[in-house]
């Protein structure tokens, strides 16, 4: 969100300053205008508008200082070849960002270390519908990226060595974000340990793939510089949660959880010792009404979430499937309105969904504060 938003002023700035200077013909505008401009395209695609062009672009196109973001897709192998003779290879140390997809390392057929070797200043790297076979080759050879701040791995097949996957990544000294992405849940392998000699540098972690609580906390005891923590947390009844060393981070003020089978008195043991710092939670569960208590969520957060300001809750579930009376569930989501939550501009909806009347569905989840906001400024206007 915080690049979205630069990006927006960054696109206003350089629009109005074209249109205050009435500049009309782009080699008018200075090199660092042009430079920011570069900064929305891929480079392949500057590359081919400029190339040709006068002096003074062809040399800007070499600038050292000019950061290159690369995208290659879906092309073909004599594209691929043209682009790796034309650009890769002249412009190697500039390039900072590149995304690559499956189908292109198929089809170039070279060897995982001469990917990254070529490209010591590399900062950002997006493996796009990546094989596992590809993903656990490749990251034996991340390491030779020294600069690599961003990784972000979309795998089209399960992950099968979570620990090989994790403890390569976590060797990985200058990443600070990591999104891990994989097609399904594979339980083939779980995460039974985690190299003890190496603690991540991962501030913003985001995956897709269910993780156990035991899993989660051998993940997190290595990441303790983390600040903004996105995962799929499932409980299993192998393990229970009070016999685990949950770790504390002192660091993590955004939190995002997808709860599946997890119990309320577990999730409030594991959130109430992890971040005592947390400022932004978000919670999606799905078929359990056992969190619609209002009660037990203002006592979690007035004793152990002192610092929130942002709290999202999304819950949904089949109404056969609960213990509950339906109207005692609603008279519960009624204790939402209080005092408590309208401070802190905290409101709440539900809605019965009825498309199969034989599985009704209930749907609770917080309101945008901002139209809530609106309408009460509105009626204080009004009076």
């Amino acid at each position: 969100m915080k690049r979205e938003g630069e990006s927006r002023r960054k696109t206003y700035l350089i629009s109005y300053f074209i249109y205050r200077s009435s500049v009309t013909r782009l080699e008018d505008l200075s090199n660092e205008l042009l430079f920011e401009i570069f900064d929305f395209l891929d480079f392949c695609q500057i590359y081919e508008s400029f190339s040709n062009q006068n002096f003074r672009f062809q040399k800007l196109l070499y600038d050292p200082t000019l950061f290159l973001k690369i995208k290659l897709a879906s092309i073909s192998m004599s594209t691929y070849n043209y682009y790796y003779r034309q650009i890769l290879l002249p412009h190697q140390h500039s390039i900072r960002s590149l995304h690559l997809s499956n189908q292109l390392l198929i089809d170039r057929g070279f060897s995982s270390t001469s990917i990254f070797t070529d490209f010591p200043r590399l900062e950002h790297l997006t493996l796009d519908k990546i094989k596992s076979y590809y993903l656990e080759n490749i990251l034996e050879y991340l390491h030779h990226l020294p600069c690599l701040s961003s990784l972000i791995i979309d795998s089209s097949e399960p992950l099968r060595k979570k620990n090989f996957i994790y403890n390569h990544l976590f060797r990985l000294s200058a990443l600070k974000f990591c999104k891990l992405s994989s097609f399904e849940t594979s339980y083939s392998q779980r995460i039974e340990s985690i190299n003890i000699q190496y603690h991540s540098s991962i501030e913003h972690w985001m995956t897709t793939h269910e993780l156990t609580f035991d899993e989660i906390c051998k993940l997190l005891s290595r990441t303790t510089q983390l600040r903004r923590l996105s995962s799929c947390l499932y409980q299993e009844t192998l393990t229970p949660i009070s016999s685990l060393l949950i770790p504390r981070l002192d660091h993590l003020t955004h939190l995002v959880l997808t709860l599946i089978n997890v119990q309320f008195d577990h999730f409030e043991l594991f959130i109430s010792n992890l971040c005592p710092c947390l400022q932004i939670l978000r919670i999606s569960i799905d078929d359990f009404c056992e969190y619609i208590d209002e009660i037990r969520w203002r006592k979690l957060i007035t004793s152990h979430l002192t610092c929130l300001t942002t709290f999202d809750l999304s819950i949904s579930c089949a109404l056969i499937h609960q213990n509950k009376d339906p109207t005692e569930l609603i008279r519960n989501i009624e204790q939402f309105h209080s005092l408590f939550w309208w401070t802190r501009q905290w409101f709440f909806q539900y809605q019965i969904d009825m498309k199969n009347p034989d599985k009704p569905l209930l749907i609770f989840c917080t309101l945008n504060p901002y139209r809530y906001r609106f309408s009460f400024l509105a009626i204080l206007y009004l009076l």
